[in-house]
Parts: structure tokens; sequence; C-alpha cells
């Protein structure tokens, strides 16, 4: 067990690395926008969706992802590119120094490089054409 944790905080360090990188801000502030954006993806989606979406994240990542999460409450709710962007404000809404699109991008483009084509595919089908536009 310890070494799966081990590799699984590899794994989620590389990730924020390169959202860190991706978004030019610290791995605090990368942290936290991957967090933000897992959380606002897991609520637009439906559970089957979010379950299969969480099988091909690192473990660390997996229970940051389902982080009070309520099944019995969860239902896929409609979302825009106005919503997602909305809820990085908030996230970020006494750091002005990032760019709420850019930060959603950055972890897009991440979640894009480590998760099957095939699952990102389920995942955007499930999503309103304007918040695609922001995995490209």
């Amino acid at each position: 067990m310890i070494v799966a944790l081990e590799t699984s905080l590899q794994k989620t360090n590389a990730w924020i690395n390169e959202v860190a990188e991706l978004a030019d801000c610290d791995a605090h502030q990368a942290y936290h926008g991957l967090r933000a954006t897992l959380h606002a993806l897991r609520d637009a989606l439906d559970i089957p969706e979010i379950a299969d979406l969480a099988s091909q994240l690192p473990l660390v990542l997996r229970g940051i992802y389902y982080e009070n999460w309520r099944p019995n409450q969860s239902a896929a709710k409609p979302v825009s590119r106005a919503d997602f962007i909305k809820h990085m404000y908030t996230a970020f809404e006494n750091d002005f120094d990032i760019d709420p699109e850019r930060m959603l991008r950055s972890v897009f483009t991440v979640i894009r490089r480590h998760v099957t084509q095939g699952e990102v595919s389920d995942v955007l089908s499930r999503l309103p054409d304007d918040l695609k536009e922001l995995w490209q």
C-alpha cells in the first residue's frame, strides 16, 4: 500500500507541476485550480461518468475529486463555460494573479494528457459546446 501511495503522490505532483507550468502559477495555486476544476467537472457529470473519470485519476487526486461529494444529492447539472469560469473566480476570489479561464484550460489540458482519449470523449459528450472549447 505504501508503494501505491508514493506512486500516486508522484503522479499527483506531476499533474500539479504541469498545471503550474501551463497556468504560469506556483504549485499551491495549481493544486487549488486542479481541485476546483475537478469538483466543478464532477458536479457537471452524471454518476456513471463521475465514476468512470475517477477510475483514471491517481489515487490521491481521486480522493480530492470525491471530497465533499454527496451522491444522493448528485445529478448532472446544466453547466456552461460561464458557470465554470464563475466557479474559478470564486475559488480564487482573493488571488488576482490567476486568470480563471487560463487555469481551466491548463487543468483540462493536463486531464487530456493523462486520461484516455475515450474517457475524455465521454466527458466532452456530456458538456455543452461552449465549455468544450476550453478543452482545445
